[in-house]
């Protein structure tokens, strides 16, 4: 679903996400709400995400994100344990 440059700049971002988790709010600049639009159009490219005069719009962009992005995470490592033999940790 995510690109190799998308998940590295999400692993590298993920800042934005753990601040926002706590209510911390991060203001994001021009490259990044970009950025951020062009992964959400990755994991829906019908659905359009308005980056700009819209504050609230670029939280609920940076909590769709990730969340699809742990989401994908979490079904990878699960994947993995699977083919390992392991049980994953619940």
């Amino acid at each position: 679903m995510f690109s190799d440059n998308s998940i590295q700049w999400l692993k590298s971002n993920q800042n934005i996400w753990d601040r926002q988790k706590i209510g911390n709010h991060k203001y994001l600049n021009d490259r990044e709400k970009k950025q951020l639009q062009s992964i959400a159009k990755e994991i829906d490219p019908v659905r359009y995400f308005t980056i700009y005069g819209c504050d609230k719009c670029i939280q609920d962009l940076i909590r769709f994100v990730f969340c699809e992005f742990e989401k994908e995470q979490s079904k990878l490592e699960h994947d993995s344990s699977t083919i390992q033999g392991t049980v994953p940790a619940e």
